[in-house]
């Protein structure tokens, strides 16, 4: 499965199928990073993991990979 951070990015904030898949084409056609979480329509430019500094966010992100996509993050783990 590609663009893993997409999918999680979109099952938290909760959109329809159609917008993900339209996520998912976009990222393949602009060969956006594999860690690409969205689209910033004010840069023009994939937005990736690690630049997200919201610790909430972060830590949301975390437990949704986890919990769908099979990622091993702990607990307390740092954002790096």
């Amino acid at each position: 499965m590609d663009y893993v951070y997409i999918r999680a990015w979109e099952k938290m904030v909760g959109v329809e199928e159609l917008t993900l898949k339209k996520a998912l084409e976009q990222a393949h056609k602009d060969n956006a990073p594999e860690d690409a979480v969205f689209f910033n329509t004010l840069t023009n430019a994939w937005v990736t993991f690690s630049e997200i500094t919201n610790i909430t966010t972060i830590s949301y992100m975390k437990k949704v990979l986890n919990e769908y996509f099979g990622f091993n993050f702990k607990a307390k783990e740092c954002h790096s």
